[in-house]
């Protein structure tokens, strides 16, 4: 077991198979863009990701991956996230199983 999935075992346990965009229940959490950057591929898509620093009753968490697809905006905005901002989102999980946000929103300052 990495270091990784250790510090993720208490984290909800996804229901759903693994990379599906559905949040594994229905607690919303919230945090802080602790990094987020990327670039678009030869192919002009979309490869941004970050990071999102956040708590559980107070206990600080790992860091949370959050995928660019992930971020809800207006049709027209671009799907991006600046270091600091707060967000809320929901935890799904990823391909391998492991904990992804899923329905990010920026939240107002």
């Amino acid at each position: 077991m990495t270091d990784n999935q250790e510090a993720n075992q208490d984290l909800p346990q996804a229901g759903k198979a693994a990379g599906s965009e559905d949040p594994v229940d229905d607690r919303v959490y919230s945090g802080v863009v602790a990094w987020f950057g990327g670039k678009q591929n030869s192919m002009g898509k979309n490869k941004s990701y970050g990071f999102i620093e956040w708590s559980d009753g107070g206990a600080q968490q790992p860091d949370m991956f959050v995928h660019f697809s992930n971020i809800i905006t207006n049709a027209n905005e671009f799907k991006t996230l600046k270091k600091g901002q707060k967000v809320s989102f929901q935890v799904g999980a990823n391909f391998h199983g492991e904990p992804k946000a899923v329905n990010v929103n920026v939240l107002p300052d």
